[in-house]
Protein backbone atom coordinates (compact mmCIF):
# COMPACT_ATOMS: atom_id res chain seq x y z
CA UNK A 1 0.00 0.00 0.00
CA UNK A 2 1.64 3.58 -0.52
CA UNK A 3 1.90 6.10 1.55
CA UNK A 4 -0.09 8.71 1.44
CA UNK A 5 0.57 12.22 0.21
CA UNK A 6 -1.89 15.65 1.12
CA UNK A 7 -1.50 18.03 -2.02
CA UNK A 8 -3.27 21.24 -1.15
CA UNK A 9 -4.17 23.30 -4.28
CA UNK A 10 -4.63 19.68 -6.79
CA UNK A 11 -6.59 22.13 -9.09
CA UNK A 12 -3.84 24.30 -10.16
CA UNK A 13 -1.10 22.79 -12.85
CA UNK A 14 1.04 22.30 -9.97
CA UNK A 15 -1.11 20.09 -8.22
CA UNK A 16 -2.44 18.25 -11.01
CA UNK A 17 1.26 17.55 -12.34
CA UNK A 18 2.18 16.04 -8.64
CA UNK A 19 -1.31 14.60 -8.11
CA UNK A 20 -0.41 12.33 -11.58
CA UNK A 21 3.13 11.27 -10.58
CA UNK A 22 2.82 10.68 -6.75
CA UNK A 23 1.67 6.58 -7.86
CA UNK A 24 5.19 6.91 -9.60
CA UNK A 25 6.96 7.07 -6.50
CA UNK A 26 5.16 5.35 -4.05
CA UNK A 27 2.66 7.90 -2.83
CA UNK A 28 -1.32 7.68 -2.68
CA UNK A 29 -2.17 11.13 -3.29
CA UNK A 30 -4.77 13.09 -1.19
CA UNK A 31 -5.43 15.67 -3.74
CA UNK A 32 -7.42 18.56 -1.81
CA UNK A 33 -9.16 21.13 -3.72
CA UNK A 34 -9.73 24.78 -2.84
CA UNK A 35 -13.14 23.44 -1.51
CA UNK A 36 -11.98 20.49 0.22
CA UNK A 37 -8.87 22.05 1.87
CA UNK A 38 -8.51 25.62 2.05
CA UNK A 39 -5.56 26.27 3.97
CA UNK A 40 -7.35 29.72 4.97
CA UNK A 41 -9.53 28.08 7.35
CA UNK A 42 -7.71 26.79 10.08
CA UNK A 43 -10.66 24.29 11.29
CA UNK A 44 -10.28 22.51 8.40
CA UNK A 45 -6.78 22.09 8.70
CA UNK A 46 -7.01 20.98 12.05
CA UNK A 47 -9.55 18.12 10.60
CA UNK A 48 -6.99 17.03 7.97
CA UNK A 49 -4.08 17.15 10.24
CA UNK A 50 -6.34 14.41 12.73
CA UNK A 51 -7.12 12.57 9.51
CA UNK A 52 -4.08 12.22 8.34
CA UNK A 53 -1.34 11.81 11.34
CA UNK A 54 1.52 11.43 9.42
CA UNK A 55 1.09 12.31 5.66
CA UNK A 56 3.71 15.10 4.39
CA UNK A 57 2.33 17.72 2.87
CA UNK A 58 2.92 19.70 -0.05
CA UNK A 59 0.81 22.95 -0.49
CA UNK A 60 0.37 23.76 -4.54
CA UNK A 61 -2.44 26.06 -3.77
CA UNK A 62 -2.07 29.86 -4.80
CA UNK A 63 -3.60 32.97 -5.28
CA UNK A 64 -1.70 33.02 -8.81
CA UNK A 65 -4.23 35.99 -10.49
CA UNK A 66 -1.09 38.98 -10.16
CA UNK A 67 -2.79 41.59 -11.61
CA UNK A 68 -6.08 40.83 -9.96
CA UNK A 69 -3.99 40.56 -6.49
CA UNK A 70 -3.88 44.36 -6.62
CA UNK A 71 -7.49 44.78 -6.51
CA UNK A 72 -8.18 41.37 -4.01
CA UNK A 73 -5.36 42.15 -1.56
CA UNK A 74 -7.19 40.21 1.02
CA UNK A 75 -7.69 37.32 -0.56
CA UNK A 76 -4.08 37.64 -2.21
CA UNK A 77 -2.60 37.63 1.43
CA UNK A 78 -4.62 35.59 2.50
CA UNK A 79 -3.74 32.74 0.20
CA UNK A 80 -0.13 33.07 -0.48
CA UNK A 81 1.00 34.73 3.19
CA UNK A 82 -1.47 33.10 5.61
CA UNK A 83 -2.45 29.80 4.51
CA UNK A 84 1.15 28.74 4.32
CA UNK A 85 2.23 29.84 7.87
CA UNK A 86 -1.05 27.84 9.11
CA UNK A 87 0.09 24.90 6.97
CA UNK A 88 3.85 25.49 8.09
CA UNK A 89 2.49 25.90 12.24
CA UNK A 90 0.19 22.99 11.70
CA UNK A 91 2.02 20.42 10.26
CA UNK A 92 5.66 21.86 9.68
CA UNK A 93 7.01 20.49 12.88
CA UNK A 94 6.34 16.91 12.66
CA UNK A 95 5.97 15.97 9.12
CA UNK A 96 7.67 16.84 5.78
CA UNK A 97 6.40 20.33 4.12
CA UNK A 98 7.13 21.17 0.83
CA UNK A 99 6.01 24.48 -0.43
CA UNK A 100 6.13 26.37 -3.30
CA UNK A 101 6.69 29.89 -3.98
CA UNK A 102 7.34 32.37 -6.98
CA UNK A 103 9.67 34.46 -8.55
CA UNK A 104 7.78 37.40 -7.77
CA UNK A 105 9.05 38.14 -4.33
CA UNK A 106 12.17 39.76 -6.33
CA UNK A 107 12.30 42.59 -8.64
CA UNK A 108 14.39 41.18 -11.03
CA UNK A 109 17.23 43.26 -11.04
CA UNK A 110 19.22 40.07 -10.03
CA UNK A 111 21.99 38.67 -12.77
CA UNK A 112 22.77 35.27 -11.09
CA UNK A 113 19.33 32.96 -9.90
CA UNK A 114 18.20 33.76 -7.02
CA UNK A 115 18.32 31.96 -4.00
CA UNK A 116 15.87 30.83 -0.90
CA UNK A 117 18.10 33.53 1.96
CA UNK A 118 18.60 36.26 -0.76
CA UNK A 119 16.60 39.54 0.40
CA UNK A 120 13.09 40.02 -1.29
CA UNK A 121 11.88 43.05 -2.62
CA UNK A 122 8.62 42.57 -4.64
CA UNK A 123 7.02 45.02 -6.88
CA UNK A 124 3.48 44.40 -6.64
CA UNK A 125 0.31 42.70 -4.01
CA UNK A 126 1.14 39.50 -5.92
CA UNK A 127 4.99 39.05 -4.62
CA UNK A 128 4.10 40.72 -1.36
Amino acid sequence: MADPLLIFGANGQVGQALTHLCPDYGFDPIALTSTQGDITHLERLHQLKDQYPTAPVVNAAAYTGVDKAEEDQISAYMVNAMGPGYLAALFGQDRPLVHFSTDYVFDGRGSTPFGEDDPVSPLGVYGM
